[in-house]
């Protein structure tokens, strides 16, 4: 078994729909009492719509971002850290390394700002991630 410690800033790599490509997930805040984290994707910035400014992630923030991008809010989800956990050992996701708190503060913030995020994961990462603020 892998050790995973569910907090803010950690990353893993996760399948993006019905092909092999990868998405860099990042847990927004802590598990509650029920063991679920909330989690959301980065996606390349093609300066469409879709685009949300709330979080710019560039290539110095984490080493598998290649191009200007965003963290999309409109994504978030909530996994349970059990699931993430055998995910991992079983190799469906890859963990990678955790955001500098420095990036790991304007995700938590970009969550919390953003008109895209779902409002029951702005109460969670409110509730589980502010104390990382």
């Amino acid at each position: 078994m892998r050790l995973f410690l569910p907090m803010p800033g950690v990353t893993f790599h996760a399948p993006h729909g019905n092909n092999s490509t990868k998405h860099l997930m990042i847990l927004m805040a802590r598990p509650d009492s029920d063991k679920q984290v909330a989690v959301t994707s980065v996606t390349t910035d093609r300066s469409t719509r879709a685009t949300d400014n709330s979080c710019i992630q560039l290539p110095t923030d984490h080493r598998f971002i290649k191009h200007r991008s965003y963290v999309s809010y409109v994504h978030a989800e909530f996994m349970a850290v059990d699931a993430i956990s055998r995910g991992l050992d079983r190799g469906l996701l890859g963990l990678d390394e955790t955001l500098t708190p420095e990036v790991t503060t304007r995700v938590v913030q970009g969550a919390l700002a953003s008109n895209r995020t779902p409002r029951d994961i702005q109460s969670f990462v409110h509730a589980y991630g502010s104390s990382w603020l």
